[in-house]
């Protein structure tokens, strides 16, 4: 079960048999969220952030799909240009999160990037479910167009439960603080894509809070 905020509707999909909701507008820990994610990208303006929680009970799913695709399956320049998704709960066995396009070389990580991915055993990559952990990607080049190479699934689990939190930005590369737009069509962010994986966040310590609107415009 599915439910989407814009439309104000629940559905079912055959792709994706877990539940999600969005977060209300007016939370403040949700707006905190919100300010960090883009803090943490750099982004200094004309940027809003989606916030979506899902569950997974034993045998649930989401197939392999892109997040830079709206809900009728069409790319929109802008449209969740960065994922992170975080860990809140997690209790389940081969439940994490499969990207069947990203490749690393096991034996040149470190030992503790061994202990949160799988890239050994596995076609591409899976991030395993390790509660208050979080992982971020870029879905989109600095041209606008969508990434490939993020294609990605949740997961169903062999046992027990896995709930996380979606963090999505909207907007434009070129919002970024350090973006040199004149290369803003030509550069690629392939090479960026596997040192993008963040599997830790800090506690936050800002009790500065801001005004948000819908989908926690900033």
């Amino acid at each position: 079960m599915t439910d989407d905020d814009e439309l104000g509707v629940s559905f079912t999909s055959e792709d994706r048999t877990s539940s999600t909701a969005y977060l209300p507008d007016n939370d403040n820990i949700a707006r905190r969220l919100a300010r960090r994610a883009v803090e943490f990208q750099g982004f200094t303006r004309d940027v809003s952030v989606e916030l979506q929680t899902t569950r997974y009970y034993c045998g649930q799913e989401y197939k392999s799909h892109f997040d830079w695709y709206d809900q009728v399956g069409k790319t929109t320049y802008g449209k969740r240009i960065s994922t992170f998704f975080v860990i809140l709960e997690s209790n389940c066995t081969q439940c994490g999160t499969h990207f069947p396009d990203l490749h690393f070389d096991c034996g040149e990580m470190s030992s503790k990037f061994n202990e949160v991915v799988d890239c050994g055993n596995v076609e591409g990559t899976i991030v395993r479910p390790i509660p208050r952990s979080a992982i971020f990607w870029r879905n989109r080049h600095l041209n606008g167009t969508g990434n490939d190479r993020t294609l990605h699934a949740g997961l169903p689990p062999e046992g027990g439960i896995k709930i996380g939190l979606n963090i999505w930005t909207n907007g434009k590369m070129d919002h970024h603080k350090d973006q040199d737009t004149d290369d803003d069509t030509d550069e690629d962010m392939d090479d960026d894509t596997d040192e993008d994986m963040d599997e830790d966040m800090d506690e936050d310590t800002d009790e500065t809070d801001y005004d948000g609107t819908r989908k926690h415009e900033l």
